[in-house]
């Protein structure tokens, strides 16, 4: 199965809108494990909200999904930008695909794709 995403070593930007403030958003990222030890510093409307290491359960030649959550009390208004930088890997660190939840939501939250990556 093939996919397309970005695999880098800089910083990639998602505008994320139709958030509800104060929930928690989680984050799913479907990813290519045969990248070992991918380690990424997350941010969200400029704040550092912590580190994101992808866990170790995938297996090669597979997708893998790896969650991360951000507290509501960081979602303060109905989008925000969500910042991820490349920390350490074996190589670099990849995305094929985001997904964005808020438990107890009425509303699905997306990402907004027009938001270029920097490196």
């Amino acid at each position: 199965c093939e996919d397309d995403g970005n695999a880098h070593r800089g910083k990639e930007r998602l505008l994320i809108r139709n958030l509800a403030p104060g929930k928690a958003l989680v984050i799913l990222k479907r990813l290519d494990p045969t990248v070992a030890n991918q380690v990424t510093a997350v941010y969200f409307d400029g704040k550092f909200i912590g580190r994101w290491q992808a866990d170790k359960k995938g297996l090669p030649g597979r997708w893998h999904e790896s969650r991360f959550d951000i507290p509501g009390e960081f979602v303060t208004r109905d989008q925000g930008e969500l910042s991820l930088e490349f920390l350490e890997s074996t190589c670099d660190i990849n995305g094929f695909y985001y997904w964005f939840f808020q438990p107890g939501s009425s509303f699905p939250a997306y990402q907004v794709p027009e938001m270029p990556r920097t490196n």
